[in-house]
């Protein structure tokens, strides 16, 4: 009795960390970066548990976007949030389901979400890419 009652305290513990991370993630995150066809800023938003990604070229107009659901997860000693039934195109009206989903390693430290994308599987024309996104307003 006295193992299942720390066993308990123990998975308490967990699920109210990634319950603050969920909390802790909500809003809109941006990152700025350069690639083949120049500069471009990549946006991930939460709410509750959905997310918006998208990608804006360098005149600040969105060129690609993906949703769907969102979980965290711990796997070993990290953090993994996945990204499941997804949709995506080039606009809202252009969003179809993607067969796959993603899981992403992340870290939230100091107001900064690190995420660690491409990682659980090789893609065509996509390389893994570690980001720092800062909150956005």
């Amino acid at each position: 009795m006295k193992r299942f009652l720390i066993l308990a305290a123990a998975l308490a513990s967990l699920v109210s960390g990634w319950a603050d991370d969920l909390d802790a993630i909500q809003g809109k995150w941006r990152v700025k970066k350069t690639g083949d066809r120049g500069a471009y800023t990549q946006q991930l938003e939460f709410k509750k548990s959905q997310f918006v990604f998208k990608i804006f070229d360098a005149e600040d107009r969105a060129v690609f976007i993906a949703s769907g659901e969102t979980e965290l997860k711990k796997l070993g000693s990290f953090n993994v949030i996945r990204l499941f039934k997804i949709k995506a195109g080039r606009s809202e009206a252009d969003m179809e389901a993607v067969e796959e989903e993603r899981n992403s390693v992340y870290l939230l430290d100091n107001g900064t979400l690190y995420l660690g994308s491409g990682f659980d599987k090789s893609r065509e024309n996509e390389k893994p890419s570690a980001d720092a996104y800062t909150k956005a307003n």
